[in-house]
């Protein structure tokens, strides 16, 4: 169920926000636009499938704690 509702919103998405701005917007920000929509669509499909996707927490905490581990 929720799969469908999520790939019902994306088709609105597109139908109602890409499509019409299409030709206004140059190559460059409708390749952004394409890359971000496809990422994010593949991470609500895979949510709502139940299937763990790995956040950037973990990495992020593991770099700040290594640029800022107090020197003895």
């Amino acid at each position: 169920m929720l799969t469908t509702i999520v790939i019902l919103l994306y088709i609105c998405v597109v139908l109602f926000d890409f499509l019409p701005s299409k030709e206004t917007r140059s190559t460059k920000e409708r390749v952004i636009y394409c890359i971000l929509l496809t990422v994010s669509f593949c991470v609500l499909i895979l949510y709502s499938l139940d299937i763990k996707v790995p956040g950037p927490t973990e990495p992020i905490r593991n770099v700040i704690e290594t640029l800022f581990k107090p020197s003895k």
